[in-house]
């Protein structure tokens, strides 16, 4: 039997408080309320992971304090479990060139293992993408205009491919007509994107 490890979501709003109750919930404690001491909450997750032990994966990391980064230092130091923060380029800044104090900085990096920075895709990954997800409707043009749109990044890259299908669908009979083109559809659905 596999465990399944904590999933966080942070968002802007994460505070060091929220987030803290958010691993609680994931880790199968009850939520604590009101207003109990951090590190007090600290002591109790980290009680229950040396029980359960499982890893944890926090997206959009690049949004987390540095309280709550420290969070997830105490709880590496208490069980030594595999932590990943997914994020952008902000999270490998805020680690590296942000305004921490040399101690805080030297407390976060010297956990680190790995670090990697994924780079744009390139026309063959957006391709592989495109037509796993078009089959053989993805034409060459609808390819490199697709890469174009979206500058090879993933998310973009993602997002318009369901946006093509729904107004490919919705314009099924005006494609069949010739009353418009493909390219105008991928024009409109990178209209909806925010790159």
């Amino acid at each position: 039997m596999s465990t399944v490890p904590v999933q966080v979501l942070c968002s802007r709003n994460t505070t060091p408080w929220s987030f803290g109750r958010v691993l609680a919930e994931e880790i199968g404690m009850e939520a604590p309320r009101g207003n109990l001491n951090l590190h007090l909450l600290e002591i109790e997750l980290a009680r229950k992971i040396t029980r359960s032990p499982r890893p944890i994966f926090v997206d959009q990391a690049n949004y987390l304090q540095e309280r709550s980064l420290g969070t997830l230092c105490f709880l590496w130091e208490k069980r030594h479990i595999p932590i990943v923060l997914v994020g952008t380029k902000t999270l490998f800044d805020n680690f590296y060139q942000s305004k921490l104090t040399e101690d805080v900085r030297g407390q976060l990096t010297s956990r680190i293992a790995l670090h990697y920075l994924l780079p744009e895709l390139t026309k063959v990954e957006t391709e592989s993408i495109i037509r796993h997800a078009l089959g053989e409707e993805a034409t060459d043009e609808m390819i490199e205009q697709i890469h174009q749109v979206t500058g090879g990044n993933f998310r973009s890259v993602d997002m318009i491919i369901p946006r093509i299908l729904e107004l490919e669908q919705r314009n099924r009979q005006r494609l069949a007509d010739g009353a418009i083109k493909m390219d105008e559809i991928i024009k409109v659905a990178a209209a909806r994107l925010m790159i």
